[in-house]
């Protein structure tokens, strides 16, 4: 038999993974990471093309970038969005940061391959790019936009839905 204080405790715990998940998603969360107004760290890495890739090597132009794995559903929904908003606004630069220390990144490959994206991947092997950025938090996905002079604009965390991921690109 559960009792009335064991249920109550359950509800409470419910209602604060909901909050927690749900709640901070969406936000321009500040303390956490790379903050808006700060200067994206630049960092070098490999893409899924075997070509070595720096964030600085985009200096002076808009960046966008959306970190994100085959495991969280949220990441993977939006991927055709960002395909679309890629196509929509050739000025922006899209990288998509895979966190390659939870998955096989040639898995993703073949994954990003079928749903069509073309825009560039990278490989984030020991979370070091996404902790950064992030703060090391365990949330999902994580979107960045940094400007011309390589400062972080906007920062989204969590799911998104199409028009607050085409917000980003205004």
């Amino acid at each position: 038999m559960v009792t009335p204080s064991i249920t109550k405790r359950y509800r409470f715990l419910v209602l604060m993974v909901v909050f927690l998940f749900f709640g901070a998603g969406c936000a321009e969360p500040t303390g956490i990471g790379v903050d808006i107004g700060q200067e994206a760290p630049d960092f070098t890495t490999t893409a899924f093309d075997g070509q070595e890739v720096s964030l600085s090597d985009y200096r002076g132009e808009k960046v966008l970038l959306d970190f994100w794995a085959m495991w969280c559903p949220f990441c993977t929904n939006e991927i055709p969005e960002i395909q679309s908003l890629h196509e929509q606004y050739p000025n922006l630069i899209v990288i998509g940061v895979h966190r390659s220390s939870t998955e096989s990144y040639e898995e993703a490959q073949s994954f990003i391959q079928d749903l069509g994206a073309d825009y560039q991947m990278l490989r984030d092997d020991d979370d070091s790019i996404y902790d950064t950025f992030s703060g090391g938090r365990p949330l999902m996905p994580l979107a960045v936009l940094i400007n011309e002079n390589g400062i972080v604009q906007k920062r989204l965390l969590g799911p998104k839905t199409a028009d607050q991921i085409k917000e980003l690109f205004k």
